[in-house]
């Protein structure tokens, strides 16, 4: 995994100290961003790593940007076999990552033909039961939530939603068109990070003041 300096460290840090004083019973964290390349990536892997670090238990990444994965990339692990490859039952790939004893991937995988959106719904349904099932703590790392509908289902799947913004990138027209969706979809919107800033947000879209 690559690694980054220390203040981008002791950001997540504190990113992971105000998610478990805000939201102590959340075990099942989306990450997403409003239209793409905002960083949720990175902000997931990260995140995910100091869970670990911190002595949280099993922690499972699950890479849910199915057409556009990029977990397998950052920890240097195969992207197949995958939840593309899975069936929604069955044994599932969890594959441990080197160096980080108790964190494990599910890569995206590559799907043979395009899945329908019903199948995709019941893989996604089996995949979130069996991550509770088996680890302590679930980070899911989405596609942009304005550009792919699976998303509002992933955050109604899991305990709450993390939004990366973009410094200087980010339109507040977005932020605002997310939380209207997120609210349309019941989600649990737990707050957003401003990524390449060094800044925790955690108000910015429940306020509904961004401008």
């Amino acid at each position: 995994m690559r690694e980054f300096g220390p203040e981008m460290e002791k950001e997540i840090q504190r990113l992971l100290h105000a998610l478990l004083a805000t939201a102590p019973s959340a075990r099942s964290l989306l990450v997403t961003g409003p239209v793409g390349a905002e960083g949720t990536t990175t902000i997931a892997g990260r995140l995910a790593a100091a869970l670990v670090r911190n002595g949280l238990g099993r922690i499972v990444l699950v890479d849910a940007n199915l057409s556009a994965p990029g977990l397998h990339a950052m920890f240097d692990a195969p992207l197949v076999p995958g939840i593309l490859n899975w069936s929604g039952e069955g044994e599932l790939v969890a594959r441990p990552i080197e160096h980080l004893d108790g964190l494990f991937l599910i890569p995206a995988g590559r799907e043979r033909e395009p899945l329908a959106s019903a199948a995709k719904r019941r893989i996604f349904e089996s995949l979130a039961k069996r991550v509770r099932e088996d680890f302590d703590f679930a980070v899911w790392d989405a596609p942009a939530a304005l550009a792919q509908p699976d998303v509002s289902l992933l955050a109604n799947l899991t305990d709450g939603v993390i939004v990366v913004v973009e410094s200087d990138r980010t339109k507040a027209c977005n932020l605002q068109l997310l939380k209207e969706q997120f609210d349309r979809a019941g989600a649990n919107l737990l707050g957003a990070v401003m990524n390449r800033s060094g800044r925790y947000m955690p108000r910015i879209l429940r306020s509904g003041d961004a401008e």
